[in-house]
C-alpha cells in the first residue's frame, strides 16, 4: 500500500498512475486485501506486516484512498486523464460490489467530499464540456462518453440497490451543491447525452441516454417519496393522529 501511495502521487506521470490503479485492481482481487481496504485496515494487519508495511494500516489505506480521489478530477480533458478517471470509477464499482463495507468506502469522506460526490462532479463536468469537431478527435470524444457511461452505471446500480438505494440518494441530495448537480444532471443529461456523439456513434449515444433516463427516474422517485413522507408527518403533527387510510 505504501508503494502504491508513492506511485499515485500528483507529481508522477499519468501513465504511472494509471498502471498503479490497475495494480491496485489486481491486488484487490485477493479477498484478504479487499477486506483489509474496505475495513480501513482494521482487518488484515497481519497481511500488512507480510507485505512489509512499516506504517499503521489505516494510515496507508487512507493515503491510497486520498490518492484515488485526486485522480477523479473534474479537469480531465486529455484521453489519458479520462482513461485514468474511468479506471478509478471501475475500481470503485468493484469495491462497492463487495458488500456493505465496500459501499461505505464510497460514502466516506476522503477529502472534503465522498467518492460518490466526486463521481457526480466528474459527470457534471463532462456533461458541460463543449465539443469542437474541427479539433476534437473521435478517440477523445469516445473516452468522454465511456467515462460518463461508467459513472451512470455505478450510480444506477447503487440507486437501485435494495439496501443502498436510500442512503445513496440521501448523500447525493445531502448538500446544496451536490443536490444541485444531481438534479441538473437528471434534468439535462437524458437529452444532452445524445449530442454530439450521435453523429459518430448513434448506438453509444442511445445507450448513454437510456442510462441517464434511468438515473432521472430514480432521483425523482426518491424526491417524490420524500415529499410524501414530509406531507404525512405534517398531517400527523396537525391532527395529533396518524392520517386515516380511506377504505
Amino acid at each position: 500500500m505504501e508503494s502504491l501511495h508513492q506511485l499515485l502521487q500528483k507529481e508522477n506521470a499519468l501513465l504511472v498512475k494509471k498502471h498503479s490503479v490497475h495494480l491496485l485492481f489486481l491486488l484487490l482481487n485477493c479477498p484478504a486485501m479487499l477486506k483489509m481496504l474496505c475495513s480501513g485496515g482494521k482487518d488484515g494487519s497481519e497481511l500488512m506486516e507480510t507485505v512489509g508495511c512499516e506504517n499503521e494500516p489505516q494510515q496507508a489505506i487512507n493515503s491510497v484512498l486520498k490518492d484515488l480521489s485526486e485522480c477523479l478530477t473534474c479537469e480531465a480533458t486529455t484521453s489519458l486523464e479520462l482513461k485514468l478517471c474511468r479506471l478509478v470509477v471501475n475500481l470503485l464499482a468493484f469495491i462497492a460490489s463487495s458488500g456493505k463495507l465496500g459501499y461505505e468506502v464510497l460514502l466516506g469522506s476522503v477529502t472534503a467530499h465522498s467518492f460518490l460526490e466526486l463521481t457526480m462532479e466528474v459527470l457534471a463536468s463532462q456533461m458541460e464540456c463543449k465539443v469542437d469537431f474541427s479539433t476534437e478527435v473521435h478517440e477523445l470524444l469516445n473516452e468522454r462518453y465511456l467515462l460518463m457511461r461508467e459513472v451512470l452505471i455505478l450510480l444506477n446500480r447503487l440507486a437501485s440497490h435494495a439496501m443502498f438505494s436510500k442512503p445513496t440518494l440521501e448523500v447525493l441530495m445531502g448538500s446544496k451543491r451536490c443536490a444541485g448537480l444531481t438534479i441538473d444532471i437528471a434534468n439535462r443529461l437524458p437529452q444532452r447525452s445524445k449530442y454530439p456523439l450521435r453523429q459518430l456513434n448513434p448506438q453509444m449515444a442511445n445507450d448513454l441516454a437510456d442510462l441517464a433516463q434511468k438515473f432521472r427516474s430514480r432521483v425523482y422517485g426518491f424526491l417524490e417519496e420524500q415529499q410524501h413522507s414530509t406531507a404525512e408527518r405534517c398531517d400527523t403533527g396537525a391532527s395529533g393522529k396518524p392520517p386515516r387510510v380511506p377504505r
